[in-house]
């Protein structure tokens, strides 16, 4: 794994594992893993943090391949993501976005999109977020998900903050449809 110093605004990461878990002998490739272990797992990221005047920004992506464990199905997975935020003053906007196939766990694409804005003032903070994700699956049935919350934070002293969120989710699995409330405090 390799985690680069921050040049200019810019870090990269990296890292390999041949297996995604130890097999009983410790060996990276044993002959008998069947192709249920992914193996030769790549992983990159890149983010930059900059600042211009009192505005604050940063943008991230990443990526993650693994290879189908000895070539038996031929399912290799692949993962990507992105992010960006915006700051400025009190405010700060951000988005996310990420993409993922993984065949071996019946996912023909799954991807996730994600966007917030988030206020704070002094001791006060609030924000409202908002994610919608959509999966389809090898079996023919698709699943979509919303949910939205609203957050809300108080600074009462060094290390001590009142805090609390409240929940809207939404998902529907093929014909079956759950919605409901939530509050975390």
């Amino acid at each position: 794994r390799l985690i680069s110093p921050r040049f200019s605004g810019v870090q990269v990461g990296l890292s390999y594992a041949p297996e995604a878990t130890e097999d009983d002998d410790g060996f990276p490739t044993e002959a008998t893993n069947g192709g249920a272990t992914a193996e030769g797992i790549v992983q990159g990221a890149i983010n930059y943090d900059g600042k211009l005047g009192n505005a604050g920004f940063g943008i991230s992506g990443a990526i993650q391949v693994a290879m189908d464990g000895n070539d038996v199905t031929g399912d290799n997975f692949l993962m990507t993501a992105v992010g960006a935020n915006l700051a400025l003053n009190q405010y700060t906007l951000s988005g996310a976005y990420s993409f993922e196939i993984d065949p071996a766990a019946g996912i023909d694409n799954r991807y996730n999109v994600g966007a917030s804005v988030e206020y704070s003032d002094g001791p006060v903070g609030a924000s409202i977020g908002l994610i919608y994700a959509q999966e389809e699956s090898n079996t023919g049935v698709n699943d979509t998900q919303l949910t939205i919350e609203l957050g809300g934070s108080y600074s009462l002293g060094p290390g001590v903050s009142a805090v609390g969120s409240i929940f809207y989710g939404n998902r529907q699995v093929a014909s079956d449809q759950a919605n409901g409330f939530a509050a975390v405090g």
